[in-house]
C-alpha cells in the first residue's frame, strides 16, 4: 500500500524478523562476554606471574600489610635514631 508521497507504507517487522534480530543480538552479546572474559583471564595470569615473588624474602615481604610496614619502620626508626642524634 502506498502513501500520499508515492512511497510504500512500512508495516513493521514480522514476528520471525524480530526473533531473528533478537537471536543475532544475543549471539553478539555472548561472543563479546566470552572475549572479555578471556581478556580478563589473560590479564590476571600476566599480573600474577609478574607479582609472584621468587625468593623466600620476596614471599615474606609480599605478605605484609601497610600496618605491618608502618610498625616495622617505626621500630627501626626508634632503634636507629639515637645513632644520628647530636651530642
Amino acid at each position: 500500500m502506498k502513501n500520499k508521497f508515492g512511497l510504500e507504507r512500512w508495516e513493521g517487522y514480522t514476528l520471525e524478523q524480530l526473533r531473528n534480530q533478537r537471536t543475532v543480538v544475543n549471539t553478539r552479546i555472548m561472543v563479546e562476554r566470552a572475549r572479555l572474559s578471556d581478556d580478563v583471564d589473560e590479564l590476571r595470569l600476566k599480573m600474577t606471574n609478574k607479582a609472584r615473588p621468587t625468593t623466600m624474602l620476596g614471599r615474606l615481604l609480599s605478605g605484609l600489610s601497610y600496618l605491618d610496614w608502618a610498625i616495622m619502620v617505626f621500630t627501626l626508626w626508634r632503634r636507629l635514631a639515637p645513632l644520628f642524634r647530636r651530642r
